[in-house]
Order: C-alpha cells, then sequence, then structure tokens
C-alpha cells in the first residue's frame, strides 16, 4: 500500500468514493432524518482542493485500486490570523478498514499540516458512528463538541 497525494486521475474515483460515504453516513442518521431527506453536504470541488495552496488530498493505493482518502485544509480562526488549524474528511472502502489504511492516512495529513505549523488538527463525524469516534480516540483524538438537530 501507497500513500501519495492525489492527481487529477484520481478524480472520478474519489467522487465514487464520496457517493459511498454518503449512502454510509445516512445510515447513521435517525430514521426521522432520513426520511426528510435533508441534503447531504456536497463534497468540495476536488479538482480546486488537488491545486489549493491551502488544501491537499491523499489517496491509499495497492496495485492502482485506490482504498480511501483523506482532505485536508487549514485556516486561521476569526480573529488569530497568526494561528492555524487543520480539518480533515476521510473514507477508506468498507471492505479495506481495519487495515491500518485510516491510520496512515491520518498520519500523512498530521505530518502534511504539521510542516504548514497547524497548531490542532480536527474533524467532525456522526455522533452515532462509535467506531469512529473509538478509532479517533485510540489516534489520540478527544470529542469537543456535539451537535443536535431537530426537524421543524
Amino acid at each position: 500500500m501507497e500513500i501519495r497525494k492525489a492527481e487529477t486521475k484520481d478524480i472520478k474515483e474519489i467522487y465514487a468514493m464520496y457517493d459511498e460515504l454518503e449512502k454510509f453516513e445516512l445510515n447513521l442518521l435517525p430514521k426521522k432524518l432520513r426520511a426528510a431527506q435533508i441534503p447531504w453536504e456536497k463534497p468540495p470541488k476536488i479538482e480546486k482542493v488537488i491545486k489549493g495552496r491551502k488544501t491537499r488530498i491523499f489517496v491509499a493505493e495497492d496495485k492502482r485500486n485506490l482504498m480511501g482518502f483523506i482532505t485536508c485544509e487549514f485556516e486561521s480562526p476569526p480573529g488569530n490570523p497568526n494561528y492555524k488549524e487543520g480539518k480533515f474528511d476521510i473514507f477508506v472502502k468498507s471492505k479495506h478498514r481495519g487495515k491500518g489504511i485510516g491510520t496512515a492516512l491520518i498520519r500523512t495529513a498530521e505530518d502534511w499540516f504539521g510542516g504548514k505549523k497547524c497548531g490542532a488538527v480536527f474533524m467532525n463525524h456522526y455522533a452515532a458512528n462509535k467506531n469512529a469516534i473509538k478509532f479517533y480516540k485510540k489516534l489520540g483524538y478527544n470529542v469537543i463538541s456535539l451537535c443536535s438537530k431537530k426537524l421543524l
């Protein structure tokens, strides 16, 4: 397995993985929210992320098959231009989970964020995704906020 910077040739497959991620995350929602068919957040413009100065996508590849990806971006919080935080979204195809791919992708992203002088790294995930919470905790991440939603 190799972790490498995403290239334009990977765009179609990255979007396909985003589709798989959407289905996975929709199943984590309570039935009421699923039934409401709330639009899922659209993935970023992969083309822009690949070419961005403050963004990066890494992919996990084995024998020319993509197994997962991590999108990375950093920014300064309002009012604090000298401090930067990194944010990532990660996805590993279901058949490749539990093989160290997610860990390798996150470590690669952390190295990239460190090189950009970020002081912290975070990601958002669903509270119902207990496996993800356990996984991130194992890597040293702490849950710092929760979000609640109600249909009107």
